[in-house]
């Protein structure tokens, strides 16, 4: 599917539909082992997540990249409503010669459509002019992988 991805001053829109139920896409971002089968950029080896899947609760993604590197994100839940919506706060961990980024405020939206789910994510904040072509190459790589997982 394709992925309509807009940009403007510290936003980051995209828009992708999925071929799944609402509900099978948002246990997908709600269940660890399915999350780290699809989250992830194209050099992404592997992903670990510690989740603590409710509002107030805690994330934790640690990335192992092709290249050896390591990428740290994380964050807290901030509103949770199922399989409607999830609010995440992202902090990209400083690491290296990477310097991180302070957080930025996640939101995604699960559209029912029937057979189909309507994904619409949000992702705002000051560092996301220096991110925005990194973030959305990374969702869009997530989103082709989770594309393929939920068949």
């Amino acid at each position: 599917m394709t992925t309509v991805i807009e940009t403007a001053e510290h936003t980051l829109n995209m828009n992708r539909t999925f071929n799944a139920p609402r509900e099978r896409v948002f246990a997908a971002w709600a269940k660890a082992g399915q999350f780290e089968r699809w989250y992830g950029c194209e050099q992404t080896l592997s992903v670990k997540t510690d989740m603590d899947f409710r509002t107030g609760g805690s994330y934790r993604n640690i990335i192992q990249t092709r290249d050896g590197g390591e990428m740290v994100i994380y964050g807290s839940y901030k509103e949770i409503i199922e399989p409607e919506k999830i609010v995440f706060g992202m902090i990209f961990e400083a690491n290296g010669d990477f310097p991180g980024f302070e957080e930025t405020l996640v939101t995604v939206d699960f559209i029912d459509n029937g057979d189909s789910t309507e994904l619409r994510l949000r992702q705002e904040g000051e560092p996301m002019e220096q991110m925005a072509d990194g973030v959305s190459s990374g969702w869009n790589a997530s989103f082709s992988k989770l594309e393929k997982l939920l068949g």
